[in-house]
């Protein structure tokens, strides 16, 4: 990769275990971050061990003893598209999984490019020149704007991710480029930094040429002139999913095995009721070895249902965890007047409301609205997906989406449906009919 600076970022490596750099990153000559190894006047990229350590609570650390200077890259064992989001809501900057910095070359390459662009922004005197042409040698997609918030140039990158020449984005603004609702979400986030300054970091959809949208990660400093804000530089880049082709296909072996086998599954269904009404009375009795069975039955089940309701890991953690808390507390109430796993299930869909609610009200940092939460979640699941059935379920309202997922891939009735989402059978089944008619039209619209 060309360098255009004598002012290479140096390469840091953290851990609070005291485990060595991987061997990949150290032929990048990434060495231990002590003590008053930092300096905000150096552009610095630090590596943060955090395989086995609380990632979100790491990087906030760094982010109250160094403040926005470092380039922060916590590495965890897996970078799902959700555990990106929600650390890059937390501060930062990128996210590596640990087979990532096997092969770091990619990583390094991103990470050292975007924290030299930023640093270089603060002593450009407002002059973009310098950095066009510093962003012509950087693989990682980068655009200007002006203090208006109109495009002044870009790199090819950005300009291959958008599909557009930067002749044709000059003078445009975000409006011009993306749907309103996105556009939105960009205006704002250029407003408030313009406001504050230093860096800023946030997840958002993002038009790809073809139409659909991506979820990417912003990056974006303020240039100025010393005296004022004269613009705003940033780079992006896709946050794939790793692990979204595996969800997809789960959810398509229990939608096949419902179809194919359902009343081999009936009579599954009646033994493991019987089975968990005996679990649950146990648990009453103050049994956590009970408890602990239960939990190890429906964790996962409940995770990928509150999954299709918010891609944050860390309220899909908490929520499970107040899901068996309840039932430790008040398995002594149940009354089995539905399975247990459609009380799960409703628990688990009022407890995520909740959380959800609670979340968009106090969240500090800045976040997509709840509702481009879902969208970008769908959009990083499904336009990455090769089924033609998860895309088209992708663009059906999230209600149908719930009743749709809560009934062929989660096997529910649609009495089941209705108490777990509080409401009418009736009104479950106009929803899964007219999710079957605009499935149809959908899927007849591609093909």
């Amino acid at each position: 990769m060309t360098t255009t600076s004598s002012m290479e970022p140096r390469l840091l490596w953290s851990s609070a275990h005291g485990r060595s750099a991987p061997a990949a990153l150290a032929t990048y000559g990434a060495q231990a971050a002590l003590a008053g190894s930092i300096d905000a006047a150096d552009p610095t990229v630090v590596f943060i061990d955090c395989v086995d350590a609380d990632a979100k609570a790491e990087v906030s650390k760094w982010r109250s003893n160094h403040g926005a200077a470092p380039y922060l890259v916590p590495v965890v064992k897996n970078a799902s598209p959700q555990i990106i989001v929600s650390l890059v809501t937390h501060g930062a900057n990128d996210v590596a999984g640990h087979e990532d910095l096997l092969f770091p070359d990619a990583i390094v390459g991103r990470s050292r490019d975007e924290a030299r662009l930023l640093h270089l922004a603060k002593s450009c005197a407002g002059t973009t020149d310098w950095l066009q042409r510093v962003a012509d040698d950087i693989s990682s997609p980068v655009f200007f704007k002006d203090a208006a918030g109109a495009y002044t140039g870009c790199n090819e990158a950005f300009e291959r991710r958008l599909g557009r020449d930067r002749k044709d984005l000059t003078g445009k603004t975000v409006y011009d480029i993306a749907p309103s609702d996105l556009a939105l979400v960009y205006q704002k986030a250029d407003l408030a930094l313009a406001s504050r300054g230093g860096v800023q970091i946030y997840a958002a959809g993002l038009p790809k040429p073809s139409g659909d949208v991506g979820l990417v990660r912003f990056y974006k400093s303020v240039i100025s002139d010393g005296a004022s804000v004269t613009g705003i530089v940033g780079t992006i880049h896709d946050i794939g999913s790793s692990t979204a082709e595996e969800e997809i296909q789960e959810a398509l072996r229990e939608l096949l095995h419902h179809a194919n086998a359902h009343e081999a599954e009936a009579l599954r269904a009646d033994a493991r009721a019987n089975a968990d009404r005996t679990l649950l009375a146990r648990i009453a009795g103050k049994d956590g070895a009970a408890l602990t069975h239960l939990h190890r039955q429906y964790a996962p089940r409940l995770k990928r249902f509150l999954n299709r309701m918010t891609w944050s890991s860390h309220i899909i953690d908490e929520v499970v965890n107040d899901v068996f808390l309840v039932v430790w507390n008040k398995a002594v109430d149940f009354r089995g007047q539905s399975l247990v796993s459609t009380w799960l299930m409703a628990i688990a869909y009022r407890c995520a409301c909740q959380a959800i609610r609670s979340e968009h009200r106090f969240a500090n940092t800045l976040p997509l609205s709840y509702e481009r939460h879902l969208a970008a979640l769908h959009y990083s699941h499904d336009y990455e997906g090769a089924d033609l059935l998860t895309k088209a379920m992708g663009q059906l309202p999230v209600d149908q989406q719930l009743a749709m997922s809560l009934s062929y891939v989660f096997g529910h009735s649609t009495e089941e449906v209705a108490a777990i989402t509080r409401s009418t059978e009736s009104a479950v089944k106009a929803r899964i009919r007219r999710s079957k008619k605009r499935l149809r039209d959908i899927i007849g619209q591609v093909d």
